[in-house]
């Protein structure tokens, strides 16, 4: 049997963020009715501290209506957000030897591994004559993991792995 180093993302801990904001926009045509209101979560960064995320963003959203002469417009705007979620276990810094050292807060310059995934964008709105208030909900599943290299027995004739359980 051989080994071989392998890296993988062992999963520290995940949980589900709830966002919400409000903004009012001034539609730039009189609307005669909405026909939809479309949001998106962009410019998205993560700022990692013992136990917790600090999520930076925005909302975009764009509305878009018929207007009174029959023409379809549209109008949009980011609604800046920030939130945080706890996630026990996490510790910034770089993986070395098992031990977490050097803290640092520019995630992508550590062993750490942030995931977003966005489980749901909804929203309500309240239109009055050419003014139009929304509220936009976004929940995101945030994961965290760290990059560890493990070592890897393999078994030429079958091509069976099994992992040692120790990481480096």
């Amino acid at each position: 049997m051989t080994t071989n180093n392998v890296k993988a993302l062992r999963v520290i801990g995940e949980e589900i963020m709830q966002i919400t904001e409000g903004t009012t926009i001034d539609l730039t045509n009189t609307p005669d009715s909405i026909i939809d209101v479309q949001l998106s979560v962009i410019n998205v960064t993560d700022h990692i501290f013992r136990d917790k995320v600090v999520k930076q963003g925005d909302i975009h959203i764009n509305v878009i209506y018929k207007g009174t002469d029959g023409t379809v417009y549209h109008d949009s705007t980011n609604v800046s957000f920030e939130e945080e979620v706890e996630i026990g276990g996490l510790v910034p810094g770089i993986n070395v030897n098992g031990q977490v050292r050097v803290p640092v807060q520019d995630a992508e310059a550590t062993t750490l591994d942030v995931q977003n995934f966005v489980l749901e964008l909804d929203s309500d709105f309240i239109l009055s004559n050419s003014t139009i208030t929304v509220k936009a909900l976004a929940r995101i599943l945030v994961k965290v993991s760290r990059w560890e290299q493990m070592d890897v027995f393999i078994n030429g004739q079958d091509g069976v792995f099994r992992f040692s359980g120790t990481t480096s």
